[in-house]
């Protein structure tokens, strides 16, 4: 075999193994699709429609409840980052990782109640 012959399979090679590649991470799944969490509860708490609806408002709430909290953080922490530019006062600071420590408690006490709701 000479030098062209070999190096021509040995392209040809190297462009199908890129081909498989770009192939197999096309088709890569994604995370678990948007309200599958939804479906999966539904399905082995069998709810009927009235605890369908039911369940619907209590993510409703949990929803809300837990997108107002993680505003809250990322309020205090642009706050938190923006005393980098200035003298850090280290009390001030202080109160600002406490306050987001709190909201992540309650973040913590939302989920908690939540699952408590489904319990019902």
């Amino acid at each position: 075999m000479n030098k062209s012959k070999f190096f021509t399979i040995l392209i040809i090679g190297l462009i199908a193994t890129n081909l498989m590649l770009i192939f197999f991470c096309i088709r890569r799944p994604e995370g678990p699709h948007p309200g599958h969490a939804r479906h999966i509860v539904i399905e082995r708490l069998h709810f009927d429609k009235a605890q369908v609806q039911k369940y619907d408002s209590l993510i409703h709430w949990h929803r809300s409840s837990i997108d107002k909290a993680q505003h809250d953080i990322l309020e205090l922490k642009e706050k938190l980052y923006g005393t980098l530019d200035q003298k850090a006062n280290a009390e001030a600071s202080e109160k600002i990782m406490d306050s987001i420590g709190q909201i992540k408690s309650r973040i913590e006490h939302i989920h908690y109640r939540h699952f408590q709701d489904i319990r019902k």
